[in-house]
């Protein structure tokens, strides 16, 4: 049994563009997790996007590697599918951080075989991080260089309107630090600065996560996509959107219909170890994103959710769904690209270096010798790679 015969979902394959590699364990661990994944899931492809790195911070300074790794790994083993990695940006937030350096890292991820790029700057704390505007003319280069090389974007920005207000954010935003007081951007002016960087760069293909966390707003939505042709949105949770969703669910469903060319599947799955049997999938609560998705699209009778209420579901056509469940991945990805294995490997044993030396780091001595072994595991797998 797998997912789709547990809720009896439509018999259609999905693409997952959203996933990330989020927790500490051996890198052989998270490739066996993705590939339970893809199966309880019925995923035929699934895109890994990188988690943004600082000199400030180095969490998982290998984070992008891995998912080279794991990408390169689950396409040998299971031809039947396909595995995309996506990079993460790396900033020094300091003078270091030049027009040049980034656009060195576009051509770098490029050379290496990723299949598009994860930008996390929007991220409110994050984009205070970065000191700057999204559009700031430092990043030209890089921009240009990935419209120029029809290289995918996926974009976070921004957060529910909710963590601006004191008064409506949740207990649980507010706990973890996610409210934006008046010392942050407003979200219509970190999204006008990524609009600004669309009329900068108008054949960007670019792809906002969550909806642009803007289901509150149809109509801007609607003219969002009339005015930027490459512009797409995807569904990862934010549950927020299908409580929003289910305040108009006539009007929203027309929109799914007219513009299901625009909209994706994502689920912002991680890297969970669930340890018994692959049915535990379908059981784990955090892991149950795609199933909020898939319900809310494919049934057609009300459904109570634990934070969301009484959720409204579109009961979209078959035709709909097919094109937001794969078609549209497989039309902005095509064929995962060629990992270049010398490059892979050589990065790997730099980063591998800098680990030993002191120089790069994670928050633990404890992490960072795991991060140190999975790198040696990547240097070695690529350096005797056939690719």
């Amino acid at each position: 049994m797998t997912n789709r015969d547990k809720f009896g979902y439509r018999p259609i394959p999905l693409c997952d563009g959203h996933i990330h590699i989020t927790f500490a364990h051996p890198v052989d661990t998270t490739k066996k997790i993705l590939d339970d994944t893809m199966t309880w899931y019925n995923c035929e492809r699934i895109a890994i996007l990188g988690l943004q790195q600082d000199s400030k911070k180095h969490c998982d300074p290998g984070n992008n590697l891995k998912a080279l790794y794991c990408k390169s790994r689950l396409n040998r083993e299971y031809p039947d599918r396909h595995v995309y990695a996506f990079s993460g940006i790396f900033h020094h937030y300091d003078e270091r951080d030049t027009a040049q350096g980034y656009l060195a890292q576009a051509k770098a991820l490029y050379t290496m075989g990723f299949d598009g790029v994860k930008i996390l700057d929007g991220k409110p704390k994050m984009r205070m991080n970065l000191g700057r505007r999204q559009d700031d003319p430092i990043f030209d280069p890089f921009y240009a260089f990935l419209e120029e090389h029809d290289i995918p974007v996926t974009m976070h920005l921004g957060d529910p309107p909710e963590f601006w207000d004191i008064n409506k954010i949740s207990e649980y935003a507010l706990k973890v630090g996610w409210y934006c007081d008046e010392t942050y951007p407003t979200l219509e002016e970190m999204r006008e600065e990524v609009l600004s960087i669309l009329d900068k760069f108008p054949r960007l293909r670019l792809t906002m996560a969550h909806f642009f966390f803007l289901s509150q707003d149809l109509e801007a939505c609607a003219d969002l996509f009339a005015r930027y042709p490459t512009l797409c949105f995807d569904l990862t949770p934010g549950g927020e959107m299908f409580e929003n969703f289910s305040k108009h669910p006539d009007d929203w469903r027309t929109f799914f219909i007219r513009y299901a060319d625009r909209i994706s599947l994502g689920t912002d799955t991680y890297n969970y170890d669930l340890h018994e049997t692959l049915s535990d999938y379908g059981t784990n609560a955090d892991l149950a994103r795609t199933n909020l998705v898939r319900k809310y699209l494919e049934w057609s009778e009300p459904f109570e959710h634990p934070w969301y209420g009484t959720l409204i579901p579109l009961g979209l056509d078959a035709d709909t769904l097919t094109k937001i469940y794969r078609g549209n991945f497989i039309r902005r990805l095509g064929a995962p690209r060629p990992v270049n294995a010398s490059l892979t490997a050589e990065t790997a044993k730099a980063m591998r270096e800098a680990m030993a030396d002191g120089t790069m780091c994670c928050e633990t001595e404890e992490r960072t010798a795991l991060e140190y072994q999975n790198l040696d595991i990547i240097e070695n797998y690529f350096k005797n790679s056939e690719e």
